[in-house]
């Protein structure tokens, strides 16, 4: 996970916007990488208490930032990278906005239906992925009407 997390790092971010792209280059940006994914994926193991939270936050940040995107990709032919970007940043910001215990971040934000004893029963985690999805579908019509060349 490390390596692949790292690659593609240098292969999709660093590779784009460096203007010399050497095989040697790429290998030293690559090691580099893992370092520095290995140092934050060891910081992450020892602050938060349970695997099995780690592995639940994963799947809520797949539901809530993958899943819209694909879904856009596929189905909207209009969607761009304005868009997508603005969906996960949409999207993050609304789940994390209920709070993550294992990561010991609190809820900010004031979902309804909050119930002492019972907790959060709003459905926040459904919430943000279908406000990631308009999101992405709104931003990137907003963009492409900017962005488009005007016609004459």
């Amino acid at each position: 996970s490390i390596l692949s997390s790292a690659s593609m790092f240098s292969w999709n971010i660093y590779r784009p916007f460096s203007k010399k792209n050497s095989e040697t280059k790429m290998v030293i940006v690559t090691k580099i990488s893992i370092l520095v994914v290995g140092f934050l994926a060891t910081l992450l193991a020892l602050h938060v208490k349970s695997v099995y939270s780690l592995w639940f936050l994963c799947s809520d940040l797949v539901y809530v930032v993958l899943f819209p995107q694909l879904v856009m990709v596929l189905f909207f032919k209009r969607s761009n990278c304005y868009g997508a970007f603005m969906g996960i940043l949409i999207g993050s910001f609304l789940r994390f906005g209920g709070g993550e215990a294992s990561l010991g971040i609190p809820d900010f934000l004031p979902y309804p239906m909050f119930y002492e004893g019972l907790g959060l029963m709003f459905p926040f985690r459904s919430f943000a992925m279908i406000s990631s999805m308009v999101s992405i579908g709104f931003f990137s019509v907003l963009a492409e009407f900017f962005f488009k060349p005007i016609r004459e």
